[in-house]
């Protein structure tokens, strides 16, 4: 279980009322009417966005969507979360599944080749994710709501044009360790907060894809790499300086 500890819960209260302003400014300022789209994974990052999101704007201007390819183990836990933390009873359910399915079998046979790559495999999904919520955005006139952390985006560890776009970005500055935090100080059931980070398609947990843990990265984020292990700040700064990862995030004050 990730250990935490708040250090000034304060702090974390006066973070949320400036989310929550920056979201209502925000959409003051793009349409007063128009709803917020987002994916609800499970995880901690939707969660918190989530819960900022209903905060500022109230639960009739959010759809929260869930987007399972076929199967998707913590589903139960997205239609909790979206009742929970939003009062929202029946979120949208978009299954993937046969999409996905259509266009593999589709480039495995036009590509002769016997499997899939690793990389198809892995970085589709979120692509079809994204064009999912893009397509609820279009048909019912609102912005997509990128919930990744400064953490993910420093070492790249987002799909490009999946998960790593979207119209407007909450919590993009803040790092995965704050994020768990500011949903704890807002009241967010810790069963949500404190689950093990997944990307939901790999089997494995973030941490093991990445090869370190998030504490690690926030220690070298915060405070350099002092107290960080020489082999985790290689490969920290290995995957930061790779421009195939590199990422940028939509934050408030980008037009």
């Amino acid at each position: 279980m990730f250990e935490y500890k708040i250090h000034n819960k304060p702090y974390y209260e006066n973070l949320e009322k400036q989310l929550i302003e920056k979201v209502r400014k925000w959409f003051a300022n793009k349409d007063p009417k128009s709803v917020a789209i987002l994916g609800v994974s499970g995880g901690k990052d939707s969660t918190v966005c989530l819960a900022l999101l209903v905060r500022a704007l109230g639960p009739k201007r959010i759809i929260p969507v869930l987007i399972p390819n076929d199967f998707q183990a913590d589903i139960d836990d997205s239609h909790d979360i979206c009742w929970e933390v939003a009062a929202i009873e029946k979120p949208w359910v978009v299954n993937i599944g046969p999409m996905y399915e259509y266009l593999c079998n589709f480039i495995v046979q036009k590509s002769k080749a016997v499997s899939l790559s690793p990389v198809l495999e892995t970085n589709t999904p979120a692509r079809l994710r994204m064009t999912t919520l893009y397509a609820v955005a279009a048909q019912m006139g609102g912005y997509v709501c990128n919930t990744g952390n400064k953490s993910e985006a420093y070492v790249g560890y987002c799909t490009k044009w999946g998960d790593a776009v979207g119209d407007f970005a909450i919590i993009g500055d803040l790092t995965c360790t704050e994020v768990t935090e500011l949903g704890v100080a807002m009241g967010i059931p810790e069963r949500f907060m404190l689950k093990k980070p997944s990307d939901g398609m790999s089997g494995k947990t973030d941490e093991e894809k990445l090869g370190f843990t998030y504490a690690q990265l926030d220690e070298y984020l915060i405070n350099g790499k002092a107290n960080v292990p020489a082999d985790v700040v290689e490969r920290i700064e290995r995957m930061h300086n790779n421009p195939n990862l590199k990422t940028k995030l939509v934050h408030f004050y980008d037009e």
